[in-house]
């Protein structure tokens, strides 16, 4: 999975937003990735709070509890 997530946004995203340029891209962002919480820290960062929301949203989703 790390594979896949670092290809998507280290080499997909920089090329989509080259192809498209800037006004596409923040359209495709704003309408494929902003809906989903698991891209909320790509497009804002994350602090303490929004590490508490992922971890509880995985939690929840896959049981258990999230790795330390």
């Amino acid at each position: 999975m790390y594979g896949v997530a670092k290809a998507f946004y280290v080499e997909f995203m920089p090329e989509v937003k080259r192809v498209a340029g800037p006004e596409l891209y923040d359209e495709l962002v704003k309408k494929f990735l902003e809906p989903h919480i698991g891209h909320e820290w790509y497009l804002k960062g994350m602090g303490k709070e929004q590490l508490e929301k992922m971890k509880k949203f995985y939690e929840e989703r896959y049981g258990g509890t999230c790795a330390k």
